[in-house]
């Protein structure tokens, strides 16, 4: 019914991250035929660590053993640790443990000789970590120790706290509490140490939510193993703090608050805690919490039959077993579904359309047809690809309900939510493409052949990199504005060049290594155009997109439109309120999964140029972490 919540490895790949160089690859491939000795090593190292962060592993694997060939040729031992060791993460991912554990002891070995003591301790760790994956934590536990020592030795807590943290988590999914209840006690002195610690580099909110999430983690382990009391005496305390902070997070410690007092016997504050918790939950309905909410009617349930009050239990019963079923079964089904149909539906309408014109124009729209349904085909690969994912994940639940409720619960929210992006994203492609197509109708009922063919050119691209970020969570800024700049060429050349338009990046942002969601700007352009400026008497639209970084990453779409009140009422006017753009709509919700899944906080602001008290157009502002990759 409960989950551990784990953020070592995000707070590992948070100070991995640190401090890298923002070369983009061009640059550093190019830089790899003047360089030598050492500095050509660690020149292969840096672009293997570009390829992983891409997820392309592949890659990263062929750098590395380029890079660890040229360290033995010139015995930069340095170098050949480095590559031994990421190596052995390779390996480990690819469940190759004994040649991981391999890779990572010759490592120890050659920092060891290096009298570079926190390497060594790095690598004997990462073996612990290749025995808790071969679940042997007999083998785990003494290289974890080993590395324990010396990170104390140096008071390293951005090392330990990750540690602590596996070692606790791994007790905690195996049910031996009191192991783990003896590695949170130790994370958190730690914790409380490296916040007062000036030089830390991570932010402060998420110092707090790790420590949040330790003291959950804590207080589980010490419920579990009869010391309700004692986790209500941390439980509390961080409950008042995180309930004037709001969110997610004061749910989650609220309804370990209620558990604790539901297993030391006092019901009413079970109960009342967890109808507070649901009551908060039904006044925030942004926040998609489907564990926490099951967790909460199944404990009011026992709460208030323990109370006496069987109808309020039976009402709690029956919203648990619904909610719980819902998690099976999710929304992937009917995205693909709608996905299918809309395609077959408007490749048929074009058919026909197509059987009016000219041989000419027959054997174009043909063309256009069979590449409709070569894109379709990409598609469908796509939700076939969503449905295996889909099938692989029930299984797992059906096998996980029988071992372990509380661990199902936890990776099925994960999972369907990765679903439901891939999904959200699918439906986003034949929305734009079957818009372009729309268009080259356009062009040759004009008889335009030029103008088809210039516009064929253009599609031709939009469709390649539609398909290319396709199946990609995040993709470069700079991808995501050449992107744009193809839909506006697209468009502009559509309206008879009714529009200008404009992309500014601030000088100082390295546009490959800044990663955002894929196609998440392109409906606010599209709604400038199609809502903004297509009711503009005059052929001076302008759409300006500007990217500048403060902090975060801002992307601003302004357009010199008619402004949102007079597109509302032309809206009511002609009936289109109706049918709300369906890419708004796909991208809101998209924004709001990624929040979830990722732990992010893009935020959207629309806003009326207004001018004497009069709308000259719309301000769409999209703000972005730096650290989305």
């Amino acid at each position: 019914m409960y989950r551990i919540r784990l953020l070592s490895f995000f707070l590992m790949g948070c100070l991995a991250g640190y401090g890298q160089a923002k070369e983009t690859i061009g640059e550093m491939l190019q830089k790899l035929g003047t360089v030598t000795d050492s500095n050509k090593v660690k020149l292969l190292y840096q672009i293997g660590n570009y390829y992983a962060g891409m997820g392309k592993l592949d890659s990263n694997t062929m750098y590395l053993e380029q890079g660890l060939a040229e360290a033995e040729r010139v015995d930069y031992k340095p170098g050949i640790a480095r590559g031994l060791t990421g190596l052995g993460y390779m390996y480990k991912a690819q469940g190759e443990y004994e040649k991981a554990i391999d890779y990572f002891l010759k490592a120890v070995r050659i920092r060891e000789s290096l009298n570079l003591p926190v390497d060594a301790a790095a690598s004997s760790e990462a073996i612990g970590r290749v025995y808790i994956d071969m679940d042997e934590p007999d083998k785990a536990i003494p290289y974890f120790r080993q590395a324990e020592k010396v990170y104390e030795s140096y008071r390293d807590s951005a090392r330990l706290l990750p540690l602590f943290s596996e070692i606790g988590g791994y007790y905690a999914t195996k049910k031996m509490f009191d192991s783990a209840i003896l590695q949170y006690k130790k994370a958190l002195p730690v914790y409380e140490r490296w916040i007062r610690d000036s030089s830390t580099i991570l932010a402060p909110r998420f110092l707090a939510n790790y420590r949040s999430n330790a003291l959950t983690n804590y207080s589980f382990c010490l419920i579990e193993t009869g010391k309700s009391a004692e986790a209500i005496s941390i439980l509390e305390p961080l409950f008042a703090e995180r309930k004037l902070i709001g969110g997610g997070s004061r749910v989650v410690v609220q309804t370990f608050l209620g558990y604790a007092y539901l297993r030391s016997g006092n019901y009413k504050k079970a109960a009342d805690h967890g109808e507070e918790a649901l009551a908060y939950l039904d006044s925030m309905p942004q926040l998609n919490l489907p564990n926490e909410r099951s967790d909460l009617y199944r404990n009011t349930s026992e709460a208030h039959y323990a109370l006496g009050d069987f109808k309020k239990a039976y009402d709690r019963y029956q919203s648990f077993k619904v909610i719980s079923d819902s998690l099976v079964t999710g929304e992937s089904n009917k995205s693909i579904a709608e996905i299918t149909t809309k395609y077959e539906t408007e490749k048929k309408d074009a058919q026909i359309a197509g059987l009016n014109k000219e041989k000419r124009s027959q054997r174009m729209i043909t063309g256009l047809a069979l590449g409709a349904v070569v894109i379709a085909l990409g598609l469908l690969i796509v939700a076939y690809r969503s449905k295996r994912l889909q099938k692989k994940l029930f299984m797992q639940k059906q096998q996980l309900m029988v071992k372990e409720k509380e661990i199902e619960m936890n990776e099925l929210q994960k999972k369907m939510g990765q679903l439901e992006q891939l999904a959200l994203r699918a439906q986003m492609n034949p929305h734009f493409i079957f818009n372009s197509l729309n268009s080259v109708q356009h062009f040759v009922m004009k008889q335009d052949m030029e103008g088809v063919n210039k516009y064929l050119g253009l599609f031709a691209n939009l469709v390649r990199q539609t398909l290319n970020n396709a199946g990609r969570a995040f993709v470069s800024l700079d991808e995501e504005i050449k992107y744009l700049d193809t839909y506006l060429s697209l468009e502009k050349m559509k309206s008879d060049n009714k529009f200008e338009y404009s992309i500014n990046v601030d000088k100082d942002i390295d546009q490959s290594a800044v990663f955002i969601p894929g196609m998440i700007l392109q409906p606010f352009v599209e709604n400038s155009i199609k809502h903004g400026l297509a009711s503009k008497e005059k052929k001076d639209g302008q759409v300006r997109i500007n990217v500048s970084k403060n902090g975060r990453l801002v992307c601003v779409i302004e357009d010199n439109g008619i402004g949102r009140k007079k597109a509302g009422d032309i809206k009511l006017t002609t009936g289109e309120s109706l049918h709300e753009s369906k890419g708004m709509a796909i991208t809101l919700n998209r924004v709001d999964i990624i929040n979830k899944l990722y732990n992010s906080d893009i935020s959207i602001q629309v806003d009326d140029v207004n001018s004497e008290e009069k709308s000259e157009g719309t301000r769409v502002k999209v703000e972005f972490p730096t650290d989305m990759e």
